[in-house]
């Protein structure tokens, strides 16, 4: 079992290495925007277009480990991320650094879409802890770029430093991930769906874009209430929340996969993200403990995002043979990302005024995700 588990080392340091060269621009956009003469939105689209590439690719990265193998995937993940860092370090214009962003944002999906897929190909049985551990240090990498960022002596030093990971994760990954077992490949993808994940989906969708959401209005919010220091406990904010995403991601389905309660643990889960959520919410708009504030940022990556993987990891209990677990998990990223892409620009105008339209909205999306974890 322990052989098992470390052949996945490949496969976690590619996507920690992802999650760190995705979210090292977003304490340098400053940087971006002097260096490449780019606009505030235009510097912003570098880090969100990862999320665009869920959407766009996330399904062609599950019909590829449904119908060829994982391995495949990771393969093109690993190169596409490689030749992407490599190309933000010789770009001359933002037109170019946007090119390659874009080809290493490919690799994300690529590699994170089909996690089902990599970790049945390992060891059948243990999704909720294998797939949390996978997200978390997905997590764990954006946590880091985010916080190591500003230590880097311009984008060039961190665009480097970037790639030299890259490379190792890709030498890792084409040594090793070969020998992950080729689960017998589909000529039918039927199976793959089944009407009753469309509960999981849903709270996929509403953890992973309330997360962002939440995170991107936190500095504007509080800067209304002429707070001081809203843009420093703003991103103080986001970082609590990649740091909770990452541990509960990690620590939380695994402790209840070995309880054997992976209902309990979907329903309380359920319960604390709510809890949390709305918590946060409230202390926006009634900001009366920064120190609350930002532990009500950490509880919800910590409760959240372990919710987020657990209802991801259940999708294997409704695909009929586990070579179409890719394909199910693929389906279930593309939603939450989809979510990502559309809630978090509404969200902040519900903050405008006194702020209660929000906190009814916060409420009532993470209210019906909690009812929802009873069921899946």
């Amino acid at each position: 079992m322990n052989g098992r588990i470390v052949s996945l080392v490949p496969y976690w340091v590619l996507l920690f290495v992802i999650g760190f060269g995705w979210f090292v621009i977003a304490p340098l956009v400053p940087s971006v925007i002097s260096a490449f003469h780019a606009s505030l939105s235009g510097a912003i689209l570098l880090i969100s277009i990862y999320g665009y590439a869920v959407v766009i690719v996330g399904l062609i990265a599950g019909f590829i480990s449904a119908k060829f193998s994982v391995r495949l995937s990771l393969y093109i993940s690993a190169i596409l991320t490689t030749l992407g860092f490599l190309g933000r370090i010789f770009s001359t214009n933002y037109q170019e650094l946007l090119v390659f962003q874009t080809i290493s944002a490919i690799g994300y999906p690529m590699a994170i879409a089909p996690v089902g897929g990599v970790v049945e190909s390992v060891m059948q049985g243990r999704s909720h802890t294998l797939i949390g551990i996978s997200v978390g240090i997905l997590f764990g990498g954006m946590s880091a770029g985010s916080l190591i960022g500003p230590y880097f002596s311009g984008l060039s030093q961190a665009f480097l430093t970037s790639f030299i990971l890259s490379i190792i994760s890709l030498i890792l990954v084409f040594a090793f991930v070969r020998k992950y077992e080729n689960i017998k490949v589909q000529r039918s993808l039927r199976g793959s769906f089944n009407p009753r994940m469309i509960m999981n989906w849903y709270i996929g969708l509403a953890v992973a874009s309330l997360s962002v959401g939440l995170g991107g209005i936190a500095s504007a919010v509080l800067g209304s209430h002429h707070l001081a220091n809203s843009e420093v406990i703003g991103g103080e904010a986001s970082s609590l929340t990649f740091i909770g995403s990452a541990l509960g991601a990690i620590i939380l389905p695994t402790v209840f996969e070995n309880l054997h309660a992976v209902r309990i643990g979907l329903i309380v889960n359920g319960f604390l993200t709510m809890l949390s959520a709305v918590l946060i919410a409230y202390t926006l708009i009634n900001p009366f403990n920064v120190i609350i504030l930002l532990a009500s940022y950490l509880l919800y990556g910590l409760f959240g995002n372990a919710l987020w993987s657990m209802a991801m990891a259940s999708l294997n209990k409704y695909v009929s043979d586990p070579s179409r677990s890719g394909l199910a998990t693929s389906m279930f990223s593309v939603v939450s990302n989809l979510g990502v892409a559309l809630i978090p620009g509404y969200l902040g105008g519900l903050f405008v005024g006194g702020g209660e339209a929000g906190l009814a909205f916060v409420g009532v999306v993470e209210a019906l995700a909690f009812i929802l974890s009873f069921f899946i």
